[in-house]
């Protein structure tokens, strides 16, 4: 049992879904059978007869035990890889958009003073129109 859940993260994928059925029906003598007969398959690092699978216990020789272990070493140093990548996008993304709020807010502040100031160039135009209207009309 720990033996298949130990190293069910290094199997192939389509062995690792029927691995999942059989964990989870409670078959792990049928799993572990699979599971290890994958891995014969897929690490040639694994030399012939160095594992053996029995109804309750799977004994390894020391060169397949390291082997194993060492693949799940990398297999475990990748996810953490994919970890901390995924931890740090969603930092940068985080710092993005906060940047991204900071320039809409000064964009808004921006857009405002510049109407503001148009507004108060047009009431003076407006003004020096009419007063010059009413200059004329007097003379």
């Amino acid at each position: 049992r720990e033996a298949v859940l130990d190293y069910r993260r290094i199997a192939p994928r389509e062995v690792r879904r029927r691995l999942e059925v059989d964990v989870g029906r409670g078959a792990f003598a049928d799993a572990a059978r699979m599971l290890f007969d994958a891995l014969r398959s897929s690490l040639p690092s694994i030399p012939p007869g160095s594992l053996q699978v029995g109804e309750t216990l799977v004994f390894f020789k020391r060169e397949a035990a390291e082997a194993l272990e060492a693949v799940l070493r990398s297999a475990r140093a990748a996810a953490a890889v994919t970890v901390q990548r995924r931890c740090r996008g969603c930092i940068c993304r985080r710092r993005f958009m906060a940047i991204l709020r900071a320039a809409v807010v000064l964009q808004a502040g921006a857009r405002g003073s510049a109407g503001r100031r148009r507004c108060a160039r047009l009431r003076r135009e407006r003004a020096a129109r009419l007063l010059q209207a009413i200059e004329r009309g007097r003379q």
